[in-house]
């Protein structure tokens, strides 16, 4: 699954059948290379953070929580999200200061958040080449 399949879709909490709130936004994390959590729009309360560890399930078409009280305050640090911090379209540097082209997209496993592939102009990268994401660029080692 891309993440960028996922803005939009709705946040459903199986206590009430309601829904909990819409995805706003991604934030992965480049160090363990995994989604880190959700920035969530139309929530019916102030918090509009859903950590990854408090997914119950990311489905073809909603995502699952638990509960409501697991939405929370985005914690401070939380990383750079892939919609709002232009993450995807843009700048992908390599270690050797090679510019890739502009970051397509970002393939995850829907279970476990991991990223298995990043997506670029000439095809996919391996997640282990993914070494930071920042305000300038995602930088990326060289696949030379």
């Amino acid at each position: 699954m891309n993440v960028s399949e996922l803005v939009g879709r709705p946040v459903l909490d199986l206590s009430t059948a309601t829904t909990a709130g819409r995805i706003d936004d991604i934030v992965v994390d480049a160090a363990s290379r995994c989604v880190a959590g959700f920035r969530l729009a139309k929530t019916s309360g102030p918090s509009t953070w859903l950590a990854w560890d408090n997914v119950a399930a990311v489905g073809a078409d909603a995502v699952t929580i638990e509960r409501p009280d697991l939405l929370t305050e985005e914690p401070n640090g939380s990383g750079r999200g892939v919609r709002s911090d232009k993450v995807l379209g843009g700048r992908l540097l390599t270690d050797e200061g090679r510019d890739v082209g502009p970051l397509a997209d970002i393939e995850i496993d829907a279970e476990s958040g991991a990223v298995r592939s990043l997506i670029v102009p000439t095809g996919r990268m391996a997640p282990e080449a993914l070494l930071g994401i920042g305000s300038y660029a995602t930088i990326v080692h060289d696949p030379r």
